[in-house]
């Protein structure tokens, strides 16, 4: 494995409080075994660590306060990033889905899963959209090279 990617085997967990929730630890260990590590960013860290690359972020909002404080962040920023491409967000919430006609047409950005639900059904979504994000990274995005026929003398 190349130190490319390494480097890439991670995935965003957006902190919606000061403190860090217990069920952090169990699916970090979950996703543990499939070489992905789960970092935990505020919306101050990840507007400065999104770059070229689609990067995915998980979002988990059981309650109202972490409710309210996601919807502060869809204000600011994440709403822009959803649009142009800039993450791949799976919502994990007790509340409605995202709502927004330009970021729910394309489901490959946007992905929302009701709870409650098990650690290792979010897990397995996580490294799911891991696969595609990582399949759609290594696609040539140009045309394919045309060739001439072969010609038999």
């Amino acid at each position: 494995m190349s130190e490319n990617d390494v480097a890439h085997n991670y995935v965003f967990f957006l902190q919606l409080s000061t403190k860090l929730p217990d069920y952090f630890i169990r699916l970090s260990a979950a996703l543990a075994p499939h070489n992905i590590q789960l970092v935990p960013v505020t919306w101050r860290d990840i507007s400065e660590l999104i770059g070229r690359d689609r990067r995915l972020v998980v979002a988990v909002v059981p309650d109202i306060s972490r409710q309210r404080n996601f919807n502060l962040l869809r204000a600011r920023n994440l709403d822009f990033w959803l649009n142009r491409r800039h993450i791949n967000l799976i919502h994990v919430s007790t509340f409605q889905q995202i709502n927004d006609l330009f970021v729910t047409k394309d489901s490959s950005v946007y992905t929302h899963l009701k709870l409650p639900t098990t650690i290792s059904q979010i897990a397995m979504k996580i490294i799911e959209k891991h696969a595609q994000v990582g399949e759609r990274k290594n696609r040539w995005p140009g045309g394919r090279r045309g060739k001439l026929p072969d010609s038999q003398p």
